[in-house]
């Protein structure tokens, strides 16, 4: 009897495939495992530690893996928080517009856009006024109905926004 003998060029391109789909299945078993929870501790630490942009771009990483809205909403909190603190009010504002697009009726973030634009309204843009108006009927639009009595406002001002006067 014969023996049959494998070829060389199959045996190594079998090898080849064989070592590709292991990569491939390593590569999607970690892509599926990122987890957004520990972007987020990252980002919390970071920002702690005044690493602004360290921080910033885990929270960001963070918001990009997260899987319900309501986590989404809260990161962005934490992202305007830390913009805040970095002074970088175009991002701040962006993250609020974002909630607001996420959550509509999300009363504290149109609260902090009104005031913000407020405040740059009133430090002499005349431009601004306009989008005040229209920032405060859209705002009044949502809350009518809405029993705000139980809700604690002081939580939604912004220390950065108050007039020194």
């Amino acid at each position: 009897m014969a023996k049959k003998r494998l070829n060389k060029k199959v045996a190594i391109l079998g090898s080849v495939a064989f070592m590709f789909l292991a990569l491939f299945a390593i590569a999607v078993i970690l892509y599926l495992s990122r987890d957004p929870e520990k972007y987020l501790r990252d980002g919390e630490i970071a920002i702690a530690e005044k690493n602004y942009e360290q921080g910033t771009h885990s929270l960001l990483k963070a918001r990009s893996l997260a899987k319900d809205d309501d986590f989404k909403v809260m990161v962005l909190f934490k992202l305007a928080d830390a913009y805040m603190e970095w002074g970088r009010w175009n991002n701040v504002m962006g993250c609020w517009n974002e909630i607001i697009r996420i959550d509509s009726e999300n009363v504290q973030a149109r609260v902090n856009r009104l005031n913000y634009l407020y405040s740059m309204a009133n430090t002499g843009s005349n431009t601004l006024w306009k989008e005040v108006e229209e920032q405060s009927s859209e705002f009044l639009e949502k809350i009518e109905g809405k029993d705000l009595a139980s809700e604690n406002v002081s939580q939604w001002l912004i220390p950065e926004l108050e007039d020194k006067e």
